[in-house]
């Protein structure tokens, strides 16, 4: 399961986190590849998480973790997300790059945005670089997309 560390103003994903660990699951967190995208790397410590790029807790530069290949959800953030499965992020491009990475069928990748209730509109702008989200879990529990 690949989850991602929370900025001021998102849904808190510490719960999530535990659930993860509770249940065994491997955790792997994104870590910024400078000025491209993002991998993302097994953490079996959080405590060894270190600040990267905008403060964002990652993975540590010096970390030899395994990368995240096959069978996996990836929890995404955003600041908006549709019903269509559209993703408005920060607008760097960073998990969509990395996103596209993945043949999801191939890789069997399931891609979830994470946003409060309020944050899920009726569209967002999108262009053919951005990736759809398979589902969107909010406070309120999961929304399918069309």
């Amino acid at each position: 399961m690949a989850l991602f560390s929370t900025l001021a103003g998102e849904i808190d994903t510490t719960p999530v986190i535990r659930l993860a660990q509770r249940d065994g699951k491997q955790l792997y967190f994104p870590r910024m590849i400078p000025g491209t995208s993002l991998e993302f790397l097994h953490v079996s410590e959080l405590g060894s998480m270190r600040h990267g790029r905008y403060r964002v807790l990652e993975p540590a530069r010096d970390s030899e973790s395994e990368t995240l290949t096959t069978d996996a959800m990836i929890l995404v953030p955003g600041v908006a997300f549709d019903w269509k499965g559209g993703r408005l992020g920060r607008g760097a491009g960073y998990y969509d790059r990395a996103l596209a990475g993945f043949d999801r069928d191939v890789d069997r990748i399931q891609l979830v945005g994470v946003c409060f209730s309020v944050q899920l509109v009726d569209a967002v702008p999108m262009t053919s670089v951005d990736v759809r989200m398979d589902r969107v879990l909010t406070e309120d529990g999961f929304c399918e997309t069309d």
